[in-house]
């Protein structure tokens, strides 16, 4: 549950952070330059998030058709995506978090440390389905 909290108290302060830095940097390089920068990070995020759908799916099927299970590929356009709906969504905060999932090194290093450590996870003793009888009776009532 630590995730659960750390992710809802991240949300509930993301508008005031969001805020803080939007107003920083609109006294720095101005209003409107700084509600176009804004905009402009939408249309990318548009953008991106349209060649994601468009591109993604010969690449799963193409892994299929090699018999590979297409992880990396799907993890590689969920990844973009959540990028490309961070772009969309106003702010600078939002708009840097999604640089570390839209430039492939950075996204390729978080792809290569989750898929890591799911399979690690998954090959710990006890974790592995057991292929024991358990005996007893059933009864079902409807």
């Amino acid at each position: 549950m630590k995730i659960g909290r750390f992710f809802s108290t991240s949300l509930l302060i993301l508008p005031f952070v969001e805020f803080f830095l939007f107003f920083q940097v609109a006294a720095i390089i101005g209003l409107f330059p700084a509600l176009g920068a804004i905009a402009l990070s939408a249309l990318l995020g548009i953008s991106v998030l349209k060649s994601v759908g468009l591109s993604s799916l010969p690449r799963i099927q193409m892994a299929l058709t090699r018999g590979e299970i297409p992880a990396q590929e799907v993890a590689d356009s969920t990844l973009t995506g959540l990028g490309a709906v961070l772009l969309i969504i106003p702010g600078f905060m939002t708009d840097l978090l999604s640089l570390l999932f839209i430039i492939p090194p950075f996204r390729q290093q978080l792809i290569r440390y989750t898929l890591n450590r799911a399979s690690s996870s998954m090959n710990t003793p006890g974790t592995k389905p057991s292929n024991k009888t358990i005996e007893g009776e059933f009864r079902r009532e409807d």
